[in-house]
């Protein structure tokens, strides 16, 4: 796996565990919850910790005020606040998601992002988001293809990229990209999209 923003934290001292969720499927060094901060719901202070201005809030009374607050991934898990995670389908409009797949995706911890993490979809389901690529994965989900035409078969936005420069074995020292991948929960479908600082 390649290095992510805001990898390398010096407050992750555990081994890093799986987030198996409905829709995150992925290391949880992979999730917003890296900082070492003290929790707002549990005052503790952790390093699996996220900031949590900005996200929607499962109680108005724990709206971020005067500063930033923060949230623990265990107080996530428990359900003391949620996010709203942006979906996107990538030139369709995202679908009308149930009021099942709505909550589930609320509870599902937003992964970390250049630009911001995009929910993608398919069966008009979000679908499951299972880390970040690099050359070794499209190898190894793509075989037999190459894994240069398995990225250009599922990535979105794969056009924009160039997949030697950036992911091949033989990339640029100034690669920056990053590809976020997913699976259909309904078809086993990969598609992932590429994003760049």
């Amino acid at each position: 796996m390649r290095e992510v923003p805001g990898a390398g934290h010096p407050g992750l001292t555990a081994a890093p565990r799986r987030l198996q969720l409905h829709f995150f499927d992925a290391a949880a060094s992979d999730s917003v919850f890296v900082e070492q901060a003290t929790c707002d719901f549990c005052d503790q202070t952790l390093a699996t910790c996220a900031p949590i201005s900005g996200l929607a809030l499962s109680s108005p009374a724990r709206a971020p005020i005067g500063g930033a607050q923060f949230g623990c991934l265990r107080c996530f898990e428990a359900g003391r606040f949620f996010v709203d995670n942006p979906l996107e389908s990538f030139f369709t409009t995202p679908p009308q998601l149930s009021a099942a797949d709505r909550a589930r995706l609320q509870a599902t911890p937003p992964f970390r992002a250049w630009q911001g993490a995009q929910w993608l979809c398919c069966c008009a389901a979000p679908m499951t988001f299972i880390g970040v690529w690099d050359h070794a994965d499209f190898e190894l989900h793509g075989h037999p293809k190459p894994a240069a035409a398995y990225f250009a078969e599922i990535g979105v936005n794969a056009g924009e990229f160039d997949y030697d420069r950036e992911w091949s074995p033989r990339r640029s020292a100034h690669a920056e990209a990053t590809f976020y991948a997913f699976r259909c929960g309904t078809c086993g479908r990969h598609l992932g999209y590429a994003d760049c600082p």
